[in-house]
């Protein structure tokens, strides 16, 4: 699989991203999404409902915990990594 390949596509649904975030993990590219001027890139998640709890689309922490949610469904972040598309970095 080539890197592009690897980008988590928000209108393709819940469970398309944490099976991706699941089969390129580490030692692979890592699934990601890009926000603004950042590849986020999600080495862990857990698929917890079927519902929405935040903002489609963008990483948001709500009670201390990062969540994604897409139309169909949530993922808690577990971990995670953002790369500066200008070269910087920092992991969480």
């Amino acid at each position: 699989m080539k890197p592009e390949q690897c980008e988590i596509i928000i209108e393709k649904g819940v469970k398309q991203a944490y099976n991706l975030i699941r089969g390129v993990s580490k030692p692979y590219y890592g699934a990601y999404i890009l926000n603004e001027n950042k590849k986020i890139i999600i080495w862990q998640a857990e698929f917890i409902n079927n519902k929405t709890i935040s903002t489609i689309g963008i990483i948001q922490t709500l009670d201390g915990k990062q969540y994604l949610s897409f139309k169909d469904g949530t993922l808690h972040i577990k971990k995670y990594e953002e790369i500066l598309i200008d070269g910087g970095f920092s992991q969480l």
